[in-house]
């Protein structure tokens, strides 16, 4: 009697085993790859909007004197146009002696440390697209010290207590000048 081979018979399971290891070995890489690129997009977006706010924010103060801005800053109940009251819209200036430490849990704040001629303004928790930032204004005069004063902004994406105003959490610094009077 002759054997009939079976043409239909399939893997074996050792067969199956070393091609689903294979696969498996060949798609680690590419979800690695998927997740790297939706961090660095994240990143890249949260740089493009801190660079937005940053922008738009110079844009208004350069079209405004010193005077003016510093009170807004000291008193924001008398109205406060360089950034929207939905993006910040501070009760009060509270003059601090140091670089803030923490945020406030919630709403916004606005903190003055002035050092001789050096005035530095914290907006903290700033609502822009739909994240929280810090901004920091370092008005510090020029030469001269009366025709213009120079601003540095840095528009910080909101990290909690632990990376607060550090290194790591800047996402973006720009410079610029406005005039004194």
């Amino acid at each position: 009697m002759e054997k009939k081979q079976n043409k239909n018979a399939g893997f074996t399971l050792i067969e199956l085993l070393i091609s689903v290891t294979i696969l498996a070995l060949a798609l680690v890489p590419l979800f690695q790859t998927i997740v790297m690129s939706g961090r660095l997009n994240a990143k890249s977006r949260d740089v493009l909007k801190g660079t937005d706010l940053g922008q738009n924010l110079m844009e208004r103060m350069t079209a405004d004197t010193f005077e003016s801005i510093e009170a807004q800053m000291n008193n924001p109940a008398n109205g406060f146009h360089l950034l929207s009251s939905q993006e910040f819209s501070p009760v009060a200036c509270m003059a601090v002696t140091a670089q803030p430490t923490s945020a406030p849990v919630s709403g916004n704040a606005l903190r003055k440390v002035s050092s001789g001629t050096r005035t530095i303004y914290y907006l903290l928790n700033v609502n822009y697209s739909g994240r929280k930032y810090h901004i920091v204004l370092d008005f510090t005069p020029d030469e001269n010290g009366k025709t213009y004063f120079l601003y540095h902004v840095k528009a910080e994406i909101y990290r909690g207590e632990t990376d607060f105003l550090s290194e790591s959490s800047r996402l973006v610094t720009l410079t610029g000048a406005v005039r004194n009077k």
